[in-house]
């Protein structure tokens, strides 16, 4: 994984930084891809070594739970931006943006609840983790016929990314109690 924190704009050659030749960013990119392939063969056919720790589970969930505060914000910015308009031609964007997110979220968080069971088991986890995968299914199945931005306090127009934010900060906010639960 530390190839992957490679610069992305290195050429071979660049006097202006060393006379030296130097490995491109497209060639660590694809030696990176190559390694993370070998760890996931090594680690299907259990030869791996991954370590069922609570300190790299809470670390794993904080960088979730980061991310989706950058969503929430996107959410945030597009009602500021354009909510109660009539036509808005990229709430659909944002909205199928968040759900593929959160969906993707959903079921990464699915297979870390079955690897790391003893973890959630031992830190008595179970209810807020379901609580949490459960907010992240709402999320994910939100499917309205067309995606509406309306006034927040609509009577009749509703808004989808609205319902979505909720859905993802309640989400969020069950991230950030299972880490401070696993920070005990």
């Amino acid at each position: 994984a530390g190839l992957l924190q490679y610069p992305g704009n290195v050429w071979i050659w660049n006097p202006s930084v060393s006379l030296a030749p130097r490995a491109s960013s497209e060639s660590q990119y694809r030696e990176a891809r190559k390694r993370l392939l070998a760890y996931n063969v090594r680690l299907a056919a259990g030869s791996a070594n991954y370590d069922i720790r609570a300190d790299n589970l809470l670390a794993t969930i904080e960088r979730f739970a980061a991310d989706l505060g950058s969503s929430s914000a996107l959410i945030d910015r597009h009602l500021a931006d354009k909510a109660g308009s009539l036509f808005d031609s990229e709430a659909d964007d944002v909205f199928y943006l968040t759900k593929g997110k959160l969906y993707g979220y959903y079921m990464v968080l699915k297979g870390l609840g079955t690897d790391f069971a003893p973890i959630i088991k031992e830190r008595n986890l179970q209810k807020p983790w379901n609580e949490m995968m459960e907010s992240f299914r709402k999320a994910a199945l939100l499917d309205p016929w067309v995606v509406s931005n309306g006034s927040p306090d609509a009577q009749f127009q509703p808004n989808h990314l609205a319902t979505q934010g909720f859905y993802l900060l309640r989400a969020r906010t069950q991230l950030r109690e299972i880490s401070n639960i696993l920070l005990k």
